[in-house]
C-alpha cells in the first residue's frame, strides 16, 4: 500500500491585474498547502518524500500540474491512500462551446484562458484510479469566475477568483445569458456523461457517449459553483489561510476529528463558514470513513 500526495498553493500569479481589483492578491494559499502537508504527515503517516508541495509561483505551472498529477495516480492500487489539495484562483473559460469552471495555474492567461485545469482534466488524468483507492481531492478556491471582491470596509478577507478583463468577462455573462452548457468544479468526483467530458477536451466523442463517468474517490469543494472562496488574515498559527482550509484543518485538529467521518467533517467545517457552502461528492463508501484513514 502507498501514500502520495499533491498539495498547491499559489498566491502570486503570472498575469495578475495591478489596477482595479482591491484585495485581489492572495495571501494564505502557500500557507494552506503546507499546514495541510504537515498535518498530513504528522497525523497520517505520509512519508514527507512522497508529500509533493508546490508552493513556488515558478513551479506551479499547468504543464507541471499535468506532470504531478500524473505521477499521484499513476499506479494506484487498492489500498493506497492519495490526497490532491488545491488552493488558489478559480475562473471560467469558455471552450468547446461549453462554459467551464477551472482552477488557475500560475501562468493563467486571462485572455486565451490558458494555464487551467477544468473538471473534465481531472476526469482525464483521474480516471485511471481503481476502486478500492482512498483518493480525495480538496479545492479551496472560487468557480464562479466574475469580479466580486467582498464586503465594504472589510479588508482582512479575500477572494479567490481571478479577475477577468472586461472583454473576457462580457463573453463569460453573454455564455450564462444563453445558458450554454456549464462543467461545474463544485461536484468534481460527480457522475459527468462521456459525451460533455469529450466535448470539453475536444476529443472524438467515446461510445457511448450518453454514459456516465465516475471517478472513484471523492471531491471536497470550498464553495458551491455559485458561490466565492474566500481567505482570512488570522487563520492556523495565527498566518494566512483559506477560511474553509483552516476550519477543515480545525477540525480534522479537534479530540474527534481524526475518528469522524469524512461527510461529519465537511459537516462541522459548513457549519463555521457563513456565505460559502462546501460540496462533498464521490464514493460513499470513503464518505463513511474517518479523513485519510490509516489502515
Amino acid at each position: 500500500m502507498a501514500e502520495r500526495a499533491v498539495v498547491v498553493g499559489i498566491d502570486d500569479y503570472r498575469d495578475q491585474p495591478q489596477n482595479g481589483y482591491p484585495n485581489q492578491k492572495l495571501k494564505g494559499c502557500v500557507h494552506d498547502a503546507v499546514d495541510l502537508g504537515l498535518f498530513l504527515c504528522e497525523n497520517r503517516a505520509f512519508d514527507k518524500n512522497k508529500v509533493r508541495a508546490i508552493i513556488n509561483p515558478d513551479d506551479a505551472t499547468e504543464e507541471n500540474l499535468r506532470i504531478l498529477l500524473a505521477w499521484l495516480a499513476d499506479g494506484a492500487q487498492p489500498g493506497d491512500r492519495l490526497l490532491f489539495h488545491f488552493s488558489g484562483h478559480g475562473t471560467q473559460v469558455t471552450r468547446n462551446g461549453l462554459l467551464q469552471d477551472a482552477i488557475c495555474a500560475h501562468d493563467f492567461n486571462p485572455i486565451t484562458g490558458c494555464g487551467v485545469l477544468t473538471r473534465a482534466d481531472f476526469f482525464r488524468l483521474f480516471g485511471g484510479i481503481p476502486a478500492g483507492v482512498e483518493f480525495i481531492c480538496t479545492l479551496d478556491s472560487c468557480y464562479s469566475g466574475g469580479l466580486l471582491w467582498g464586503r465594504d470596509n472589510e479588508v482582512t478577507r479575500r477572494v479567490r477568483s481571478f479577475p477577468l478583463p472586461p472583454e473576457v468577462a462580457s463573453k463569460i455573462e453573454a455564455a450564462r445569458g444563453r445558458h450554454v452548457m456549464r462543467i461545474a468544479l463544485a461536484e468534481t468526483a460527480a457522475p459527468l456523461k462521456r459525451v460533455l467530458i469529450a466535448q470539453a477536451l475536444g476529443d472524438d466523442v467515446p461510445v457511448p457517449a450518453d454514459a456516465d463517468v465516475s471517478l472513484n474517490g471523492v471531491s471536497v469543494s470550498a464553495c458551491a459553483a455559485n458561490e466565492l472562496a474566500h481567505e482570512i488574515d488570522n487563520g492556523i498559527r495565527g498566518h494566512p489561510n483559506g477560511e474553509f482550509t483552516c476550519r477543515l484543518l480545525q477540525q480534522l485538529a479537534a479530540p474527534s476529528g481524526l475518528n469522524d467521518t469524512l461527510a461529519m467533517i465537511v459537516t462541522k467545517v459548513a457549519r463555521g463558514l457563513n456565505d460559502q457552502n462546501p460540496q462533498l461528492s464521490g464514493s460513499e463508501d470513503i464518505k463513511d470513513r474517518p479523513w485519510m484513514e490509516m489502515p
